[in-house]
Protein backbone atom coordinates (compact mmCIF):
# COMPACT_ATOMS: atom_id res chain seq x y z
CA UNK A 1 0.00 0.00 0.00
CA UNK A 2 1.60 3.35 -0.77
CA UNK A 3 0.66 6.44 0.72
CA UNK A 4 0.39 10.16 -1.49
CA UNK A 5 2.96 12.40 -1.01
CA UNK A 6 0.80 16.11 -0.39
CA UNK A 7 2.12 19.38 -0.55
CA UNK A 8 0.64 22.37 0.38
CA UNK A 9 0.29 24.84 -2.12
CA UNK A 10 -1.06 28.53 -2.46
CA UNK A 11 -2.07 30.60 0.69
CA UNK A 12 -1.01 29.02 4.33
CA UNK A 13 -3.85 28.88 6.93
CA UNK A 14 -3.62 31.65 9.18
CA UNK A 15 -0.38 31.26 11.42
CA UNK A 16 0.00 31.04 14.83
CA UNK A 17 2.40 33.09 16.75
CA UNK A 18 4.42 30.65 17.85
CA UNK A 19 5.30 29.84 14.25
CA UNK A 20 7.38 32.03 12.73
CA UNK A 21 7.10 32.75 8.65
CA UNK A 22 10.48 33.74 6.00
CA UNK A 23 9.81 34.69 2.93
CA UNK A 24 12.12 33.62 -0.10
CA UNK A 25 12.60 34.48 -3.80
CA UNK A 26 11.60 31.33 -5.42
CA UNK A 27 14.38 30.39 -8.09
CA UNK A 28 10.87 29.82 -10.71
CA UNK A 29 10.14 32.71 -9.61
CA UNK A 30 7.58 34.31 -7.35
CA UNK A 31 7.30 34.45 -3.69
CA UNK A 32 7.52 31.64 -0.71
CA UNK A 33 7.24 31.34 2.45
CA UNK A 34 8.98 28.76 5.07
CA UNK A 35 8.09 28.21 8.61
CA UNK A 36 9.66 27.42 11.26
CA UNK A 37 9.31 26.83 15.01
CA UNK A 38 11.90 26.90 17.62
CA UNK A 39 10.01 25.57 20.87
CA UNK A 40 7.07 23.71 22.11
CA UNK A 41 4.50 25.85 21.69
CA UNK A 42 5.42 26.71 17.87
CA UNK A 43 5.10 22.46 17.60
CA UNK A 44 2.09 22.36 19.12
CA UNK A 45 0.43 25.32 16.27
CA UNK A 46 1.85 23.27 13.25
CA UNK A 47 -0.13 20.15 14.60
CA UNK A 48 -2.91 22.78 15.28
CA UNK A 49 -2.05 23.65 11.38
CA UNK A 50 -3.09 19.93 10.38
CA UNK A 51 0.94 19.67 9.38
CA UNK A 52 1.35 15.53 9.04
CA UNK A 53 5.53 15.81 8.78
CA UNK A 54 8.51 18.07 9.53
CA UNK A 55 11.44 18.46 7.43
CA UNK A 56 14.24 20.07 8.59
CA UNK A 57 15.67 22.66 6.21
CA UNK A 58 19.19 22.48 4.49
CA UNK A 59 20.53 25.81 5.83
CA UNK A 60 19.85 28.27 8.96
CA UNK A 61 17.20 31.25 8.97
CA UNK A 62 20.26 33.28 9.55
CA UNK A 63 22.00 32.43 5.84
CA UNK A 64 19.57 30.46 3.64
CA UNK A 65 21.15 31.14 0.98
CA UNK A 66 24.28 28.54 2.24
CA UNK A 67 23.12 24.76 2.82
CA UNK A 68 24.54 23.61 5.77
CA UNK A 69 24.32 19.68 4.83
CA UNK A 70 23.60 17.50 2.40
CA UNK A 71 20.89 14.97 2.59
CA UNK A 72 21.03 11.66 0.85
CA UNK A 73 17.85 9.92 0.10
CA UNK A 74 18.10 6.12 -0.54
CA UNK A 75 14.96 5.38 -1.34
CA UNK A 76 13.69 1.85 -1.85
CA UNK A 77 12.45 0.78 -5.42
CA UNK A 78 9.72 -2.04 -5.91
CA UNK A 79 11.24 -5.74 -4.23
CA UNK A 80 13.65 -3.64 -2.26
CA UNK A 81 13.79 -5.08 1.21
CA UNK A 82 14.71 -2.94 4.56
CA UNK A 83 17.84 -4.89 4.93
CA UNK A 84 19.00 -3.80 2.05
CA UNK A 85 17.96 -0.08 2.25
CA UNK A 86 20.14 -0.94 5.97
CA UNK A 87 23.17 -2.04 4.19
CA UNK A 88 23.10 0.41 1.41
CA UNK A 89 22.97 3.49 4.21
CA UNK A 90 26.20 1.55 5.59
CA UNK A 91 27.71 1.07 2.17
CA UNK A 92 27.64 5.08 1.88
CA UNK A 93 28.58 5.96 4.94
CA UNK A 94 31.85 4.37 5.02
CA UNK A 95 32.52 5.41 0.46
CA UNK A 96 31.77 9.11 2.41
CA UNK A 97 34.25 8.16 5.27
CA UNK A 98 36.77 7.00 2.95
CA UNK A 99 37.47 10.25 2.02
CA UNK A 100 36.86 11.84 4.83
CA UNK A 101 33.37 13.08 5.06
CA UNK A 102 31.79 12.44 8.28
CA UNK A 103 27.72 11.33 7.79
CA UNK A 104 25.11 9.77 9.61
CA UNK A 105 21.66 8.04 9.63
CA UNK A 106 18.39 9.78 9.88
CA UNK A 107 14.68 7.96 9.43
CA UNK A 108 13.04 9.59 6.72
CA UNK A 109 9.71 8.65 8.10
CA UNK A 110 8.83 6.33 5.09
CA UNK A 111 10.45 3.36 3.68
CA UNK A 112 13.58 4.65 3.56
CA UNK A 113 16.44 6.32 5.20
CA UNK A 114 18.86 9.30 4.79
CA UNK A 115 22.56 9.98 5.06
CA UNK A 116 23.46 12.96 5.80
CA UNK A 117 26.55 14.80 6.11
CA UNK A 118 27.53 18.41 6.99
CA UNK A 119 28.90 20.64 4.12
CA UNK A 120 31.78 23.60 4.18
CA UNK A 121 30.53 27.36 4.40
CA UNK A 122 31.59 28.06 1.04
CA UNK A 123 29.12 25.69 -0.49
CA UNK A 124 26.03 27.19 -2.56
CA UNK A 125 22.99 25.62 -2.87
CA UNK A 126 23.84 25.24 -6.87
CA UNK A 127 27.33 23.39 -6.31
CA UNK A 128 25.58 21.56 -3.31
CA UNK A 129 23.80 19.93 -5.86
CA UNK A 130 26.69 19.34 -8.16
CA UNK A 131 28.51 17.45 -5.46
CA UNK A 132 25.55 15.52 -4.35
CA UNK A 133 24.58 14.28 -7.36
CA UNK A 134 28.18 13.82 -8.44
CA UNK A 135 28.18 11.71 -5.19
CA UNK A 136 25.06 9.91 -6.02
CA UNK A 137 26.13 9.29 -9.51
CA UNK A 138 29.11 7.80 -8.88
CA UNK A 139 27.81 5.55 -5.77
CA UNK A 140 25.47 3.90 -8.60
CA UNK A 141 27.97 3.11 -10.90
CA UNK A 142 29.52 1.03 -7.90
CA UNK A 143 26.50 -2.04 -8.34
CA UNK A 144 24.39 -0.59 -11.07
CA UNK A 145 22.17 -3.92 -10.03
CA UNK A 146 21.67 -2.72 -6.33
CA UNK A 147 21.68 1.26 -6.75
CA UNK A 148 20.47 3.63 -9.20
CA UNK A 149 20.81 7.83 -9.34
CA UNK A 150 17.59 7.92 -11.78
CA UNK A 151 14.58 9.05 -11.00
CA UNK A 152 12.29 7.09 -13.40
CA UNK A 153 10.34 4.06 -11.94
CA UNK A 154 11.23 1.61 -14.03
CA UNK A 155 14.89 2.24 -13.16
CA UNK A 156 13.84 1.90 -9.39
CA UNK A 157 12.66 -1.44 -9.87
CA UNK A 158 14.81 -3.73 -7.50
CA UNK A 159 17.61 -1.16 -6.52
CA UNK A 160 17.90 1.79 -3.94
CA UNK A 161 17.81 4.91 -5.29
CA UNK A 162 20.07 7.22 -4.51
CA UNK A 163 18.44 10.86 -4.55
Amino acid sequence: MGGKAYFHEGPLPPIPDAVHQLRIEKREGGEGVRVWVDDLPGLLSLVEMDVVEVNPWGATVDDVERPDMLVFDLDPGEGVEWPIVLETALHLRDVLGGVDLDSWPKTTGGKGLHVVLSTIPEMTWATARDYARTIAEHFAATNANRYTSKSSRGARSGRVFID
